[in-house]
């Protein structure tokens, strides 16, 4: 197992506003990148959300996800966006088979702040469902190193 070094959040934007933390369980998905390409109204003007992975057809014929460094976006400073969002606090346990990926240049936000984007990725190709397991794996441990510090 790995561990985050920094504290993370991610932005639940779109359908996954309505995701939860419901009596200590995050929501399924709470972690899962956009897997399908959507639109969007902005300033009058229909606009497209590109999916955050992409697949490759495996040996079997199913689809995976490809390991090419692309999946959930992250940000190391609190509010990068203006919504609801999810706390990963450094130290939480995550599998060895995502990993963190940190750009290599820090972000100005809107209000000015300055701050790293990172991705969690896919280590190999592996199926929807499956890294999909990972990440809500990363989630619930999220959620119990968010109670370890409230309580220590």
């Amino acid at each position: 197992m790995a561990t985050t070094d920094v504290d993370l959040y991610r932005s639940l934007m779109g359908a996954a506003s309505k995701l939860k933390v419901r009596d200590g369980t995050p929501d399924a998905g709470m972690l899962d990148p956009r897997w399908e390409a959507t639109t969007f109204k902005s300033q009058g003007v229909t606009k497209v959300s590109n999916a955050d992975v992409s697949f490759v057809t495996g040996p079997t014929g199913l689809p995976l996800v490809d390991n090419n460094g692309k999946g959930t976006s992250l940000h190391d400073i609190s509010k990068w966006f203006n919504c609801a969002e999810f706390y990963i606090p450094q130290g939480t346990e995550y599998s060895d088979e995502i990993l963190i990926v940190k750009d290599r240049y820090q972000k100005t936000c809107k209000d000015g702040r300055q701050g790293y984007h990172y991705m969690l990725t896919a280590r190999t190709r592996m199926t929807r469902q499956t890294f999909s397991g990972y990440l809500d794996n990363m989630a619930r441990a999220a959620v119990v190193r968010q109670v370890e510090l409230a309580t220590s």
